[in-house]
């Protein structure tokens, strides 16, 4: 009785030990595929925000306060601020940062 117990014992810290290794596997591969999807939004972001100040830029790669406040009240150009948790005085207040340290 002593031996099977022993080993019935035995079996199950063997199976323990193989659901917690699956278990850290499976999390690791979970922080990865998470880590990989917030890099991927992150270089969406990116481009975007290239993408809608270029098509703004008059070829001299710069932008007024001006031109700045008129793209802002583009519909599209506020709905996808608003996607990244932005709002637009946001970037108004970084530009007028921006000006004042290069006056």
């Amino acid at each position: 009785l002593g031996y099977i117990s022993m080993m019935v014992y035995a079996i199950m810290n063997i199976l323990t030990g193989i659901c917690v290794a699956t278990a850290n596997r499976s999390a690791e591969d979970d922080m990865e595929i998470t880590l990989h999807e917030e890099l991927t939004k992150h270089n969406s972001a990116i481009s975007n925000l290239q993408r809608i100040f270029h098509e703004n830029d008059d070829g001299s790669g710069t932008i007024t306060a001006s031109r700045l406040t008129r793209h802002l009240k583009d519909p599209t150009v506020r709905a996808y601020f608003k996607k990244l948790d932005l709002e637009p005085w946001h970037l108004q207040r970084f530009f007028d940062i921006l000006r004042t340290d290069n006056e």
